[in-house]
């Protein structure tokens, strides 16, 4: 029949059971969830609201990306055995950031090494102070 459109039934491309498990399957291939998502031919978007939707496919979803954080931390380690220093100084620091992390010390003191006088100021008595400065022609702090 000419000039008849052909529209598409809502719901025909449904996110089945076997297009998840075929979903995850990937994601452990690929590793990320947009290179998983092209790889089945659907849209991340479509991953997310079925992730929002369905919370056993989002609890799949979340047992896959620590199967695959914990392969990366396995090759990482590999090679920090291997020589790369680099990876070692991240995953010491990463797995013992109490004795690994970078610590920074600083003292900061007044005059001659002396003692910092701290004088606390309410905002009003703040700008009763900086508007007689203006009226003498003194500069404030920040100028």
């Amino acid at each position: 029949m000419r000039g008849r459109k052909t529209v598409k039934k809502r719901g025909a491309n449904k996110f089945t059971a076997e297009k998840k498990n075929q979903f995850l399957q990937a994601l452990r291939e690929y590793s990320t969830i947009t290179h998983a998502a092209e790889a089945i031919g659907v849209s991340r978007i479509t991953i997310f609201e079925h992730r929002k939707k369905d919370p056993e496919f989002d609890a799949a979803v979340e047992e896959v990306l620590e199967e695959v954080t914990d392969e990366l931390e396995r090759e990482a380690i590999r090679r920090a055995k291997d020589g790369s220093d680099t990876l070692l100084i991240f995953l010491l620091k990463g797995n013992r950031p109490e004795k690994y992390r970078e610590r920074i010390s600083q003292e900061i003191t007044g005059p001659a090494g002396g003692a910092i006088e701290v004088v606390f100021v309410s905002n009003n008595e703040n700008k009763k102070a900086n508007k007689n400065r203006d009226s003498l022609g003194e500069t404030t702090p920040a100028d």
